[in-house]
């Protein structure tokens, strides 16, 4: 069966709608309000609601995904008790952490093996794209968003099985300036800065992707079966769009 990964405001009404209504493997990602090692947004939103959708995903057997994709190293950042008290809690086999530093997932590891290892998308650019290295050591991998429909990119046939591709459009600027803004994230996150980081690329780049049905039946075909749909980008009435492509996609192929 084909896997959604959603990215939503955490929202018990949204995802129990989510979790009902679609005929698909779903699960979930995001972290909770001020969290330093999330570089990928700035949530500022009732950490009470964090803390009942982790709550309802935990007595559904809902699979939840941290996003712990910082672009900080190793002397930037101090993995602090209350990171891994926090770990402890979500710790179960089905859910994961999003990593794009190989030192995090590393530290982690030693507390916690049994975890899904994500390699996010910007992986590519705050560590040197080694798909033997990478595809051995996480469980799943983000496909890089200058490689979307590039399929061709990976040189080992086994290897799309384990890759996950965003349906829909990826923030602006991916590059250096992607580095900016994840740094940024975590200093805000951090309690270091106030303000919005402002993308100076926001008019002039975007990736973007729009999906076709044929474009993830050439996925499937190549033996992907994990797709993921951005918070940052999207709003909860074109999920529905992304929802159903996959879905006839696969139909399609039966």
């Amino acid at each position: 069966m084909l896997h959604l990964t959603i990215g939503c405001p955490f929202d018990l009404d949204i995802i129990r709608n989510f979790s009902s209504n679609i005929n698909l493997e779903i699960s979930f990602y995001g972290s909770p309000p001020n969290f330093i090692l999330d570089g990928g947004r700035i949530i500022k939103e009732n950490s009470n609601n964090f803390y009942s959708a982790i709550e309802y995903f935990k007595r559904n057997k809902i699979p939840f995904n941290l996003c712990c994709n910082s672009v900080l190293n190793s002397e930037e950042i101090t993995l602090s008790k209350k990171l891994f008290y926090f770990l402890e809690k979500i710790y179960s086999p089905i859910n994961g952490v999003i990593i794009s530093r190989h030192w995090i997932a590393n530290e982690i590891k030693k507390k916690f093996p049994d975890f899904k290892y994500i390699f996010s998308s910007i992986g590519i650019i705050t560590e040197k794209w080694d798909e033997d290295y990478i595809f051995s050591n996480y469980d799943i991998v983000v496909c890089p968003v200058n490689y979307t429909k590039n399929f061709t990119f990976l040189s080992s046939s086994e290897n799309w099985s384990k890759l996950e591709v965003f349906l829909n459009n990826e923030c602006v600027g991916f590059g250096e300036n992607c580095i900016k803004h994840y740094r940024y994230n975590s200093e805000v996150n951090n309690g270091k800065k106030r303000d919005v980081f402002i993308c100076p690329n926001l008019k002039t780049v975007r990736y973007n992707l729009e999906f076709t049905k044929n474009d993830v039946i050439d996925y499937i075909k190549l033996g992907v079966k994990k797709f993921k749909i951005i918070d940052r980008t999207s709003n909860n009435q074109n999920y529905q769009h992304y929802i159903d492509l996959i879905i006839e996609a696969n139909d399609s192929l039966k």
